[in-house]
């Protein structure tokens, strides 16, 4: 059995920007990353792990079992355009407020690149 290469990136709750929590991310063939879990993290815990400099590219979709964000419950993310940091998504809304930096705009496009870095 192969151990598949995962990676760790970090979100904030859109509902409550105070909580960062962490997604891992599986690859799959073919460049796909499938989130798999999410998990409450603390900011300065992420960073000593490195989590805050992930970088894949590729296509991403989240797993049918995805628990979605630990705070609200969403089960889906988007990646702001102004900082590139994920926030979670309700999968309905056409709007989002990023929970990182607070930029607004209308949600489009997908995901096919995630590049960490800056402050958590």
């Amino acid at each position: 059995m192969t151990i598949p290469n995962v990676i760790i990136s970090m979100s904030r709750c859109s509902r409550d920007s105070s909580r960062a929590f962490g997604i891992r991310m599986e690859e799959h063939p073919g460049k796909l990353w499938l989130a798999t879990w999410a998990f409450t993290v603390n900011p300065g815990m992420a960073q000593r792990e490195g989590y805050d400099r992930t970088h894949a590219e590729g296509s991403f979709e989240m797993a049918d079992d995805y628990p979605g964000c630990p705070t609200c419950g969403a089960g889906s993310v988007v990646l702001c355009n102004s900082c590139k940091k994920l926030g979670c998504w309700d999968g309905v809304s056409y709007l989002f407020h990023c929970p990182w930096c607070g930029a607004s705009g209308r949600i489009e496009g997908t995901i096919t690149q995630l590049q960490g870095g800056g402050d958590l």
